[in-house]
């Protein structure tokens, strides 16, 4: 009898073991900063260019797996995105942008276009990426003369739930947003 509650307690003690270091794999995943290329063909692109005329929408504006809201509760839609294409806009200089995904699109990778459509047009933005427990993953500034930059990030860890584009520049202008790339775990 001595023996098998021995190698009972050997065993759970393996089996404690195993399930800590696999729970330390999975958390020890790092999240980070990843460009355009780190998506795989699976990825799914949404481009804003069919959301309908050129308007100014109320916020929230839901496309698709997106919820998108503004400081001021409008977003612009017109021609200022990537080669003249149909993109929104925040609406107030110095105002914000959140983007929440739905959790239920189970996404990990996460990117977009952020900028101003013009060669000569600066700006600046710090964009913030938040999981699905509105969590702090990470957060990064853009800043240009003009154009566009790839803004991305993965959570093999978990879920990425939301980003927030912060306009930082005080030139009576606001920030553009473009291409929404997702990727979810499970393809």
């Amino acid at each position: 009898m001595k023996r098998s509650v021995r190698n009972a307690a050997r065993i759970s003690t393996l089996a404690i073991c195993s399930a800590a270091i696999v729970l330390l794999a999975v958390y020890s995943a790092k999240a980070g900063f990843i460009t355009l290329s780190d998506f795989d063909n699976t990825a799914v692109v949404t481009d804003l260019n069919n959301l309908g005329p050129t308007a100014q929408v109320a916020t929230p504006l839901k496309v698709g797996i997106y919820t998108f809201t503004t400081d001021d509760g409008q977003l612009r839609y017109t021609n200022f995105g990537i080669n003249a294409s149909m993109a929104l806009g925040d609406n107030t200089d110095l105002g914000w942008m959140r983007i929440e995904i739905a959790p239920s699109a189970q996404v990990t990778k996460f990117g977009l276009f952020v900028g101003l459509a013009g060669p000569q047009q600066h700006n600046h933005e710090a964009v913030l990426f938040f999981d699905s427990n509105n969590r702090l993953l990470g957060g990064t500034g853009v800043s240009r003369d003009g154009g566009f930059q790839f803004v991305g990030f993965e959570n093999p860890g978990g879920l990425i739930g939301s980003v927030l584009i912060q306009d930082a520049d005080l030139n009576s202008t606001v920030f553009t947003v473009d291409n929404l790339v997702a990727q979810s775990h499970h393809h």
